[in-house]
């Protein structure tokens, strides 16, 4: 099933079954993760398989891309919200929620009525509104020579991939490496940073946060507000 299908995305038809009792979700901690729990208003990135109760997958972002979620904006189902709300970086749980605070007596493609749901989820990235973007640079290789020059041609290789390394695109696949004038700011704003000052056969990796990146525009495959990890190497003009 599709990443942006009705299997993630909210529905207000189970409203009236809340009603009912108080219905709540379950929580089995599988690992902590690290640094400040994610609140209200801030971005998570989650990585998530979704399983009924005989353990049938209906919906899994592992091999797509990851699910962009504002935590209290109603962009998913209720259970769903509550169950990533205080999870740390790295953060894995498994989110048990009751038909009342899933899809009610709704059913979906794969999801029969008034049905249990299990998420395994991950906390991939987390962007807070009071951080200041910024890149996340690793060099790899050492280049040799000088860094490109404003207005000089150079040419990188890239390989880019969402959070959960599934790819995007791949320049080597192709074997056209993008060529580059230095000082011309015709790419995202993460990736002409991670390229300053790059030498000829040096290997970068870069982490770019969604602000960075596209923000809020979808592209091609990649969905709105998602971070991208690049990595690349500048060549030889082919």
């Amino acid at each position: 099933m599709g990443r942006y299908s009705a299997l993630i995305m909210l529905t207000t038809l189970f409203a009236a079954s809340v009603l009912l009792r108080d219905p709540q979700i379950s929580i089995k901690e599988i690992k902590a993760g690290t640094g400040a729990p994610a609140v209200a208003k801030d971005r998570v990135v989650v990585q998530y398989t979704g399983k009924l109760n005989d353990g049938k997958v209906f919906d899994s972002s592992v091999k797509s891309a990851p699910l962009v979620v504002t935590l209290g904006a109603k962009e998913v189902i209720a259970g769903f919200d509550q169950g990533l709300n205080g999870m740390k970086l790295g953060g894995k749980r498994t989110i048990t929620i009751p038909p009342e605070l899933g899809y009610g007596a709704q059913a979906l493609d794969g999801i029969p009525a008034n049905s249990t749901l299990n998420f395994d989820v991950e906390i991939l990235a987390i962007e807070r509104p009071a951080d200041k973007p910024k890149i996340t640079l690793k060099v790899l290789a050492k280049g040799t020579g000088e860094p490109g020059k404003p207005g000089e041609e150079i040419f990188v290789h890239y390989r880019v991939t969402f959070v959960n390394d599934v790819l995007i695109q791949d320049s080597k696949e192709s074997k056209k490496p993008l060529n580059i004038i230095v000082g011309q700011e015709k790419f995202i704003p993460g990736f002409i940073e991670g390229l300053k000052d790059i030498r000829l056969g040096e290997k970068r990796s870069i982490y770019i946060p969604s602000a960075l990146a596209y923000g809020a525009r979808e592209r091609g495959p990649i969905p709105p507000n998602s971070p991208l990890k690049f990595e690349i190497e500048r060549v030889v003009k082919p």
